[in-house]
């Protein structure tokens, strides 16, 4: 598979274990769902509550198990460091639109600065001349 694309993948799979993660630990927003949208038993809420935080666990962990495969797939053609630029670069964009779509978050500008910067001060880091000399080695290997 393209490198690129497990990479994506590997970035996409973390956003979501993000996002499985906080369901998981505010099971507030899980009762407040049920309440809202059923007439269900408080008991039987909770009952459903604590059973959706596990099936919850259980999703982070495997979606975390998926990230580190793809993310290790996509090194295998992609250098470490375009992996990591393209991973991280997926996983702050799918988290910003998961947390808006799903949470209703509001993401200020500040913080898409912030992402910005972060991106790209990576993506430089990558390109340095320092970088350059290990890229070759990686690929006589």
């Amino acid at each position: 598979m393209n490198g690129y694309i497990t990479a994506t993948m590997a970035g996409f799979c973390a956003a979501l274990a993000s996002t499985t993660g906080k369901l998981m630990s505010q099971g507030e927003i899980t009762m407040e769902f049920f309440v809202n949208v059923g007439e269900f038993e408080q008991n039987f809420c909770w009952t459903l509550v604590w059973t959706l935080r596990l099936v919850f666990l259980l999703m982070t962990i495997v979606l975390n198990g998926l990230m580190w495969t793809f993310f290790v797939e996509s090194m295998q053609t992609l250098s470490s460091s375009v992996a990591m630029v393209v991973n991280v670069g997926t996983n702050i964009l799918m988290s910003a639109a998961i947390g808006w779509f799903l949470f209703n978050e509001r993401v200020s500008i500040i913080w898409w600065i912030g992402a910005s910067l972060i991106i790209s001060g990576m993506a430089i880091v990558y390109s340095s001349p320092e970088n350059t000399s290990l890229k070759e080695d990686d690929k006589k290997d």
